[in-house]
């Protein structure tokens, strides 16, 4: 698809609001891309991200990526951006067997007119509290080796974060994080309850996420889902 210069400065400031709110652990630039790694908790923060061309042939660079993640055991993922496309890059990871997999939609909405939460009572810090982080861990199933993982990378956000945990009386339903930046609420890490799920909740901890944004001057938020996760899409 063909997009204006506007609307390309558009979405590369969404991903530099993207990138900035889920950070990796190191970091390093390779001529135009940026090279972020996270000792493989998530393919968001160990992956290369190609932001520009850069005047170094295409073959060296992936090479010196490559050297780069297998000195740290680590995969060399490409994050394509469908807006910033670069065909030598796309045509040789092709023949060097790359596939392409996790198709992301990155969407967004004006918080002009969000929906007003109505259900659940819900805590909001600004530092990954322990009571948030046991929810979280729990909700999403993360083991005690890549717990140490994930409080890095939330060690390692910059912009205003507020950590979001939803309850029903006195249990924790549901819980997220909302990063704020130049006006923008990004929308993280949503997890209900997996006893929880299909009463609402999810819904109401995006309403709550956005008002919290809105409360901050946001007025657009954005989320990144995948495309095959169909449960995720229909509630967002």
């Amino acid at each position: 698809f063909l997009l204006s210069a506007m609307e390309k400065a558009d979405c590369l400031r969404i991903e530099e609001r993207a990138l900035n709110a889920w950070p990796g652990i190191q970091h390093a630039l390779c001529n135009g891309w940026l090279m972020r790694f996270a000792h493989g908790y998530t393919r968001r923060a160990d992956s290369v991200v190609p932001l520009y061309d850069g005047d170094i042939a295409v073959a060296p660079k992936v090479a010196a990526c490559r050297a780069h993640y297998a000195r740290r055991g680590l995969p060399t993922v490409f994050k394509m951006l469908s807006f910033a496309r670069s065909e030598p890059l796309d045509a040789y990871l092709a023949a060097e067997g790359y596939h392409r997999e996790a198709e992301t939609s990155v969407q967004t909405r004006a918080l002009d007119k969000i929906a007003v939460p109505t259900k659940g009572e819900v805590r909001i810090w600004d530092q990954p509290d322990l009571v948030w982080l046991e929810a979280y861990v729990r909700m999403n199933g993360v083991d005690g080796g890549d717990r140490v993982w994930l409080e890095e990378i939330l060690d390692h956000i910059v912009p205003e974060v507020g950590y979001v945990l939803l309850y029903a009386g006195q249990d924790p339903v549901a819980c997220g994080l909302g990063i704020l930046e130049e006006g923008q609420v990004g929308l993280y890490s949503l997890v209900t309850d997996p006893a929880q799920r299909n009463r609402g909740y999810g819904r109401q901890l995006v309403a709550r996420l956005c008002s919290w944004g809105k409360a901050r001057g946001a007025h657009r938020a954005y989320l990144q889902v995948k495309r095959e996760n169909d449960i995720a899409r229909r509630l967002y």
